[in-house]
């Protein structure tokens, strides 16, 4: 009977060889602004590549929104300019030189796909 190989099966690694870790980062609306921000700092920090990322609809530029029913919840009172300027909120902000592939996804009817749209043509 021939020799079979098993799927998933442990082949011998060449001399010299060392794991690469590697992680995909994904999220929607808050979460993909979330994976977006913090996916590229931790691996960043870690030493591990990030891979891809997958961006679903997500907020990446908060400073535009003036919608009172957004900005109160989620930025509180006090100097609201200040934390829309904030990288954490507005993750288009960040150094992103080495940044992972992304995918983007957005719906034409929804209120965040301007500001998809502009974090894609970010250089």
């Amino acid at each position: 009977m021939p020799s079979q190989r098993q799927v998933g099966a442990r082949q011998p690694r060449p001399a010299g060889w060392r794991r690469q870790a590697a992680l995909a980062v994904g999220g929607d609306s808050a979460g993909g602004n979330f994976a977006g921000r913090d996916g590229h700092q931790v691996c960043r920090d870690a030493g591990i590549k990030l891979a891809a990322q997958v961006l679903l609809y997500g907020a990446f530029d908060v400073r535009k929104d003036r919608n009172p029913d957004i900005r109160g919840p989620y930025f509180g009172n006090g100097d609201v300019e200040a934390k829309l300027n904030d990288v954490r909120a507005s993750p288009i902000l960040a150094d992103l030189k080495g940044l992972a592939p992304a995918i983007m996804g957005v719906g034409p009817y929804d209120f965040l796909t301007s500001r998809s749209v502009s974090a894609t043509s970010r250089p």
